[in-house]
């Protein structure tokens, strides 16, 4: 029996490659999730409560409970082994029959980081890439209950600082067009990332793209302007205005490069930059 559960980009549990189809309600996935994630720790069945019904009383949010967890029990079917409750608690016992991304992804990060320490920028692109591969969203994006939150920025802020470190490792070897779907990643995380459009902008314009370039901060100032009712920053400006002005075509060189207001520093390849 293989239970593959997926939260990262959107929500699907499948048993043995068949899909859980009575796992279906918005308030059973919830408790399905909030449990996966604290996998191996016992929940008290009074916080789960009071954390799925905050408002009723204690009798009638345990009660509540109470069906919650049979109803789920139905829905695992055959997985429901991985269920362990007793009168005070729940929990969620992972066992290696049990793949879930999220884990899976924390894994990938720490070999990744581990590889970086060493300093084989071959290794750490890999490696930083299998990270980056797993994480294909948001933490449940179907999820809105305020618990989730933090852990959903802590995820895509680890996916964020792995996916610029890939970057400025592709970028130092100038391979521009390689590093392009990796900020677009990027930006798939956190849309308002000005960062991360300027790095998409500059990208384009040293290959040579920039109607590309251009699009890119047309998307970046729709996306602010939807999301934070606001406009880009000076630095976005001021790059959207050279890539717009140059008339020469866009080389990788050094200095071409520092002016198109690179906020990367170069990572390896130090003879080479040099000549």
């Amino acid at each position: 029996m293989k239970l593959h559960v997926r939260l990262l980009g959107q929500f699907d549990a499948a048993l043995n490659g068949r899909h859980l189809s009575k796992l279906t309600a918005a308030r059973l996935q919830t408790l399905f999730v909030y449990l996966v994630l604290h996998a191996n720790a016992p929940q008290s069945r009074s916080h789960l409560a009071f954390l799925f019904w905050p408002d009723a009383g204690e009798s009638n949010a345990r009660n509540n409970l109470r069906q919650l967890l049979h109803q789920l029990r139905e829905a695992l079917g055959e997985a429901q082994g991985f269920l362990c409750t007793t009168a005070t608690s729940v929990q969620w016992e992972l066992r290696e029959s049990c793949y879930v991304d999220v884990i899976a992804f924390e894994e990938a990060l720490a070999k990744a980081e581990a590889v970086k320490a060493s300093g084989d920028a071959s290794l750490g692109q890999a490696a930083s890439k299998r990270a980056i591969d797993l994480c294909a969203g948001p933490l449940v994006p179907s999820c809105y209950d305020e618990w989730i939150s933090a852990e959903r920025d802590r995820l895509a802020h680890r996916c964020t600082q792995t996916v610029r470190h890939l970057v400025q490792l592709i970028e130092s070897a100038r391979d521009y067009k390689t590093a392009l779907p990796y900020v677009k990643h990027w930006i798939k995380h956190d849309t308002t990332d000005e960062e991360a459009y300027r790095c998409l902008m500059r990208l384009c314009a040293l290959c040579n793209d920039r109607a590309a370039a251009l699009h890119a901060f047309r998307e970046c100032c729709e996306a602010l302007q939807r999301e934070l009712e606001t406009g880009p920053s000076e630095s976005t400006l001021r790059l959207h205005d050279r890539i717009k002005a140059e008339d020469q075509t866009i080389t990788g060189d050094a200095h071409q490069r520092h002016a198109l207001g690179s906020g990367l520093p170069l990572v390896g390849r130090v003879d080479e930059w040099r000549a």
